[in-house]
């Protein structure tokens, strides 16, 4: 162990033999750190698990639990083969942990007790080594509280990272995607456009005079805006459209396989829903918009963005609560 630690950190070895100091070449030295260091360890487990859980993802719920269970009666077989000696209920984790992550706790309660049952069968089979026959009974019990403690906090673990990743891709006031998911939606479609060649469109959205809003209703008013706003959109598009909230009173949907006709037809659509609101004394809310329709994709989908945000800019310049649109045949 000292010698192999030496190794790793380019320390001098003494030879036992002859008491001699022998050093490492420079290179070896550099081969044996990146051997023995735990961090580059900790990195590679920690991408072999993520493999490992992502290859059961595009899984039936039914097949997983087939699998898992046909793991349990492995280990259970295991057990029997091998005797008492082998303590290899450790290995039940494993379907354990791929039932519980995948399917839930009822799928990691489910597998949990079937790896108590497989085990006890074979210890039961076996029930002349132990030393009274309540033994294996006792072991089972303590095993069964483990295992579904593990499913517990197994599926509760995949809640919590569910539950983060939902408020990090979602609007905290309107529900909407962010920025953030919004772009990663466009990166796919995009994607899509440069495959099969279908059209796309986008409607970028400002609130005229927000800032007008929240000086006479306030910021809670402004928000209740926001929300309206949201409510309407999404009542307003397909469930393969997406829609977010960019940032302070700007909004963005993007209509996969959408022409200009029917792109403008939601932006109208919306713009008059929004205009039968009526925030006090005869005062309707009103946006502008920008409808950018993509024949031929731009390089990226910044630009796409960019060529809606100046379309609807254009639009709030011509006297707002208008929509300017605009079709990209050629780039």
């Amino acid at each position: 162990m000292i010698g192999q630690a030496a190794n790793a950190i380019g320390m001098p070895l003494a030879d036992n033999r002859s008491m001699g100091h022998h050093f490492i070449e420079k290179e070896a030295c550099q081969h044996a750190a990146g051997q023995c260091n735990p961090y580059i360890h900790e990195a590679q487990l920690k991408r072999i698990a993520v493999r490992i859980i992502d290859l059961f993802n595009n899984w039936q719920k039914g097949a997983l639990l087939v699998f898992c269970f046909s793991l349990t009666v492995f280990i259970g077989l295991a057990r029997y083969y091998t005797g008492t000696e082998y303590a290899l209920s450790v290995f039940y984790l494993f379907p354990i942990t791929i039932a519980a992550w995948h399917s839930g706790f009822a799928a990691g309660f489910f597998i949990s007790v079937s790896s108590a049952c497989s085990w006890l069968i074979a210890d039961l089979i076996l029930l002349d080594t132990f030393s009274k026959p309540l033994v294996p009974y006792i072991n089972e019990t303590f095993r069964l509280i483990v295992f579904l403690f593990m499913a517990y906090l197994v599926s509760e673990l995949k809640n919590a990272c569910f539950t983060q990743e939902q408020l990090a891709r979602t609007d905290a006031l309107t529900g909407l995607l962010n920025r953030r998911a919004f772009l990663e939606y466009m990166e796919i479609e995009f994607n899509k456009v440069k495959r099969f060649g279908h059209v796309v469109s986008i409607i970028y959205i400002d609130v005229d005079d927000f800032k007008r809003v929240n000086d006479v209703l306030g910021h809670s008013g402004g928000d209740r805006l926001l929300c309206v706003i949201a409510g309407i959109i999404q009542s307003n598009i397909r469930i393969i459209d997406v829609s977010a909230r960019l940032g302070g009173d700007e909004f963005s949907v993007l209509l996969p396989q959408t022409d200009a006709d029917a792109a403008f037809l939601v932006a109208t659509k919306i713009q008059k829903k929004l205009f039968n609101v009526k925030l006090g004394h005869n005062w309707h809310p009103s946006v502008s918009m920008g409808v950018a329709t993509y024949e031929c994709l731009p390089e990226s989908i910044h630009d796409m963005i960019k060529k809606a945000d100046t379309l609807m800019y254009a639009a709030k310049q011509s006297g707002k609560n208008t929509i300017n649109r605009q079709v990209m045949k050629d780039m």
